[in-house]
């Protein structure tokens, strides 16, 4: 068998939504740890490259200013190759200068290498101004909030302090290891998430979705009428107690619908044995009722009361007839007898028999032949003809005085189409989908004061069906309804 795959059912999927969640809360709780130890690990690097900038520059400020005064004027040479080597003990110092205390920049290292060159740029920042003239280390921070300068005051031997010197701190190698960092942690959250996901699906499909699974099958099994299905789960937990409440649900329900069913054939029974029953008496009645109304010594009054009485005898009959119809088609004991019929003449038959009645309340039963040849019906007459009688009967009933009844008869997408349109008040949204219903009576009969127990479209639907028929309507309120029937063309 050919398995559809269903876009709904795949993202309405228990392990697709489980497995999203568990990814979402997953990213979530580690790229927040992940973000933590990130900022604590920038934070202490930071921390240990200032400090390791103050011990150089509070160690190194000495021998870099005996330098400068020893070697810078008679011999520079001697006094880059000092600083250079100085400088390779800390990479973290990038730049350095010797400022005067007027503000004078003796030195800068971007121009180590021009030699003999007088260079001499002023300081104009008040801020550096004070920090050479101190006489303690000062730092200064950048616009990123970081300290980005160390400035250290120059004693010499003498004590005097002609200079201090400027060292720049570069944060560059925080910002490699912090990339690499930031690379690791994407690899190992990648692969951690991989496994956790691997693991708890597995685990969680093992322990909690194919249990539930199975509850989920067997529930659209028994939904579908199979209440022989037992779920086996022995997990152990609380689906255990769901597989077995529904368990002995469905043996409660199966129980029900056995005793139902034996209430129902009781009551066929019953129906039909009491309608078998009231045939003969009905005959008797009705026969003795038509030899009393021709007996020529009753007056006018007597047989007046006589053809009230023989009306009612003839509704009890067809009410009989109806409930013995009504078992034998739920059934299927009564098989069609079925002949090749002219469908316009039945019709016909129908309008004649219904004539007298749709006169008496000012309805015109109307029949529009149609314009080409209909093919006769491979049907059984009788049981049609009575399901056009209900049908016809019944926009009669619910047609306003004055009104029309309008059948009219087709062929169409190889069936037979009939329509049988009143001009009543339309049936309520609330009533449509209770028109077919066994027992239905509509809800305006006070309004058309007709009488009938619900049986007749019951019955229609019924006969229709068996004849492998389709039977619906359409109505708008206020401007009646329009009943359809089509039948098969079949052969003989």
């Amino acid at each position: 068998m050919k398995i559809r795959w269903n876009p709904l059912s795949f993202r309405h999927s228990l392990r697709i939504k489980f497995s999203l969640t568990t990814a979402a809360i997953f990213l979530v709780i580690f790229g927040l740890a992940s973000f933590v130890l990130i900022r604590q690990n920038i934070n202490f690097q930071k921390q240990s490259l200032l400090e390791r900038a103050n011990t150089f520059s509070n160690l190194g400020t000495k021998p870099i200013g005996d330098s400068y005064n020893s070697y810078f004027q008679a011999g520079f040479l001697r006094f880059r190759e000092q600083l250079v080597d100085t400088l390779a003990l800390n990479d973290d110092i990038t730049r350095l200068q010797i400022i005067s205390v007027e503000g004078d920049i003796l030195f800068d290292t971007i121009n180590l290498d021009r030699q003999g060159e007088d260079i001499v740029n002023k300081i104009e920042d008040f801020k550096i101004l004070q920090a050479v003239s101190s006489n303690r280390p000062t730092q200064l921070t950048g616009k990123n909030g970081d300290i980005g300068e160390i400035i250290v005051p120059y004693s010499d031997d003498f004590g005097a302090r002609p200079f201090s010197i400027r060292y720049f701190i570069s944060y560059q190698s925080i910002y490699k290891n912090i990339d690499q960092t930031i690379l690791t942690i994407i690899f190992l959250t990648f692969l951690v998430f991989v496994m956790t996901m691997a693991t708890m699906v597995f685990l969680v499909d093992r322990a909690i979705l194919r249990p539930l699974g199975k509850v989920v099958s067997a529930a659209k099994g028994i939904s579908q009428g199979d209440l022989k299905r037992k779920i086996e789960l022995n997990t152990g937990d609380e689906l255990t107690d769901l597989a077995s409440s529904l368990n002995q649900m469905t043996q409660s329900l199966q129980s029900s619908i056995e005793s139902l069913k034996q209430l129902d054939e009781l009551k066929d029974e019953f129906v039909l044995l009491a309608s078998h029953n009231l045939r003969t008496p009905l005959t008797v009645i009705k026969s003795y009722l038509s030899n009393l109304q021709k007996n020529q010594s009753l007056d006018e009054e007597a047989k007046n009361e006589a053809e009230k009485i023989l009306e009612g005898a003839r509704e009890l009959d067809t009410l009989t007839e109806s409930l013995i119809n009504l078992v034998s088609l739920e059934k299927e004991k009564q098989t069609l007898s079925k002949s090749r019929t002219d469908l316009s003449e039945l019709i016909f038959e129908v309008v004649k028999e219904l004539e007298v009645k749709a006169r008496s309340r000012e309805v015109k039963i109307v029949f529009k032949q149609p314009a080409s040849k209909i093919p006769k019906a491979f049907i059984d007459k009788r049981r049609i003809k009575q399901a056009l009688v209900s049908l016809v009967d019944n926009a009669v009933k619910f047609s306003p005085n004055g009104k029309r009844v309008i059948i009219n008869l087709d062929k169409k997408d190889g069936e037979i189409l009939l329509s049988i349109s009143d001009g009543g008040i339309g049936i309520s949204e609330k009533e449509r989908s209770e028109v077919f219903q066994k027992f239905h009576r509509a809800t305006d009969i006070l309004t058309y004061n007709y009488e009938g127990i619900g049986l007749g479209l019951y019955l229609t639907k019924l006969i229709i069906e068996t004849h492998q028929g389709k039977i619906w309507f359409e109505s708008a309120p206020q401007k009646g309804t329009t009943f359809y029937v089509t039948l098969p063309i079949e052969s003989v």
